[in-house]
Formats: C-alpha cells, structure tokens, sequence
C-alpha cells in the first residue's frame, strides 16, 4: 500500500452571503451570517505518493475552491487537511507581486517566499529565464507581457523547485501549444520522482 501525502476529511467550505453594513461582525468572530454558499460538503479523499488525482466539475462546482482549502488559503468551516511534504501551488497566474515589477523581481519574491537561499537564487533565476524562454524579457515589467509571457514566467517559476505535492488549477490551459506540452514534460519528469 502506498504512503498516502494528502489526505482530506470531511472538509466543508462556506462563504458567507452577509450584507455590506454586517461585515464588520466578521472581523470580531461572529460566525453567525444567517446566510451561506456551501461551497464543499463533506469531501474527503486521499492521495498516495505518486499519483495524479484529476477533479472534474462544472463551473461553479467548488474545484477550484477545493484546492484553494487544501493548500490552506481557504478556512474549512468543518474538517481538516493533511499534508505529508512540501506542497506546490499553480492555481492561479501571479500571486507574488504585481504587474509592475519586471520578470526577475517576481521570480526573487517568489523564491524568498518558499524559503530559498540566496545562494540558489542565481541558478534557479537561470532555469526560469531558460524554461520560460523569455530570455531578455525577464528584466521587462510584467505589465508588458502577452498573457501566454505571463502563464510561462509563473508556471516555469512555480515549478523551478521541487515539492513532494503539486496542486494546479487551470494554469496548463494557457499559453500556446509548444509551452504546454513542456509544461507537461516538466509534470511528467516530476512524477517520475514520485511527487503527487
């Protein structure tokens, strides 16, 4: 039997239908907001080392929320979530800075964020400018970028350090048909290492 990385229970997500003037209840504890989305009810799951769980759903079905509770962006309202190793998120484009600041800058936030020394930084930044194939480009502000630049600069980050989970979000479905099959090649040579 396979060591299981991620193991969710039970796991509930509401998000509260409270009107503008009663917000301010929530900053102090109050759950009480009348009314709720359900967002998720009662998931549970679990992945072993080594595998690859797809979630299929229509729009609105809770898919992305659910990956947003498993990394722990989301609080659950009941359940909980287990995490055997270091996770990877790409579940949406950015997330480390904004669009002013140039390719490079967001590749250093990026990495001081997940802890990386400073002593990495450089060949990490190299693999980045190499993977995304945005070259020069790398020290533009985002801002200047197409959005097939943009998805290539965070999934070639996102990826550019090794994790024992990966959850993605739509990600892989932008950018042009050469990229994503890289992008794939880089999964795929991932999962070969037994990441999940």
């Amino acid at each position: 039997m396979s060591k299981n990385v991620l193991i969710a229970e039970n796991l509930t997500l509401r998000f509260p239908l409270t009107k503008p003037a009663s917000r301010w209840r929530m900053l102090f504890g109050n759950n009480d907001w009348g009314d709720y989305h359900e967002a998720l009810k009662n998931i549970s799951f679990k992945v072993a080392k080594g595998t690859i769980i797809g979630i299929i759903g229509r729009n609105g079905a809770g898919k992305s929320s659910l990956l947003r509770a498993l990394v722990g962006l989301y609080p659950l309202h009941k359940g909980k979530v287990l995490r055997f190793g270091h996770v990877g998120s790409l579940l949406e484009l950015g997330g480390a800075g904004g669009i002013f600041i140039t390719g490079r800058q967001y590749v250093i936030r990026w990495l001081r964020m997940n802890g990386v020394s400073k002593n990495e930084m450089s060949r990490i930044i190299k693999d980045v400018r190499e993977f995304s194939e945005l070259h020069n480009r790398l020290d533009d502000p985002i801002y200047t970028y197409s959005s097939g630049m943009a998805a290539r600069l965070y999934f070639a980050t996102a990826t550019s350090i090794d994790h024992d989970i990966y959850l993605i979000d739509e990600i892989l479905s932008v950018g042009d048909a050469h990229f994503n099959d890289k992008c794939w090649g880089r999964i795929r040579s991932r999962l070969k290492e037994g990441v999940s």
